[in-house]
C-alpha cells in the first residue's frame, strides 16, 4: 500500500506522520478557500 521508504518512516517516526495527516485533513484546499471567502475583505 505505501512505499517502502514511507512505511519505514511511519514505523520510526509516527508522530510527524500523524501531524502531517491531520494538517492535510484540516487545511484542505476546499476548507481554506471557504475560510478565505468568509473572512477576506480585500486581497
Amino acid at each position: 500500500m505505501f512505499s517502502q521508504i514511507f512505511q519505514r518512516f511511519m514505523e520510526q517516526r509516527p508522530v510527524p506522520v500523524m501531524v502531517q495527516a491531520l494538517l492535510e485533513r484540516v487545511l484542505s484546499p476546499s476548507k481554506l478557500d471557504a475560510w478565505f471567502a468568509r473572512t477576506a475583505v480585500d486581497q
